[in-house]
């Protein structure tokens, strides 16, 4: 099936839907739809207790090597999610990458940081992991923390007054500081994403998420 090469090195089986290497006694999984004839394909190992994610490059036909590993923050958090598919998109040094590993658009770090990707403190009955609305468009939330609407055109943040140095890290991002309060109660449901998916641009969808916070406190 797969073999190791040398240190960090790996064959991966002509099929490429049966995976299993081990890469310093690391028994990594792989998402099976993403694209194996990239240039670049990810993994994370199996240990949720002690996560580790994987950046992969082909340097032949059939074999990777380790480019980077992440022990921390969104690449591995990210990684790990994509490879579990509860998302269908990755973070690393700045980009949201598809699953045939091609950038979709660039995202900065701080963003990056405050995406919910079902990992870690994640509270599945409050926040919301990064989900697809309709074409580049995603969506997070984080409870009582942050609302966010992410594209590669525009990148629209809900935020409490706490961040109101924010533009000083993102000049470009578009920031609504609201009171704490309306974060308090706020939930993203199936309905209200059904609504969103209807309409057009990402403003308009702002809009819509503007006036739920408001009416979450009335």
């Amino acid at each position: 099936m797969v073999r190791i090469v040398k240190q960090r090195e790996l064959i991966i089986n002509s099929t490429k839907n049966e995976i299993e290497v081990w890469v310093k006694n690391d028994n990594l999984r792989f998402r099976k739809d993403q694209d194996f004839n990239s240039d670049y394909i990810v993994a994370t190992n199996g240990n949720r207790r002690d996560v580790k994610s994987y950046l992969l490059k082909r340097i032949s036909d059939n074999k990777f090597r380790v480019a980077q590993s992440y022990s921390y923050g969104p690449d591995m958090e990210s990684i790990a999610a994509f490879v579990d598919g509860d998302i269908d998109v990755y973070w690393i040094d700045g980009g949201v990458y598809d699953k045939n590993h091609k950038v979709l658009f660039e995202l900065p770090l701080w963003i990056a940081e405050r995406l919910q990707f079902h990992f870690g403190n994640y509270n599945k009955d409050k926040d919301l992991i990064l989900t697809h609305l309709k074409g580049d468009i995603y969506i997070s939330t984080e409870t009582k923390q942050n609302v966010i609407l992410i594209s590669g055109k525009k990148k629209v943040l809900f935020h409490p007054p706490r961040y109101n140095n924010s533009t000083k890290v993102c000049p470009t991002c578009e920031m609504i500081y609201l009171d704490d309060i309306v974060f308090e109660d706020f939930r993203i449901t199936e309905e209200l994403l059904q609504k969103l998916r209807e309409l057009e641009t990402i403003d308009q969808m702002k809009e819509m998420i503007l006036r739920e916070l408001t009416l979450s406190v009335i």
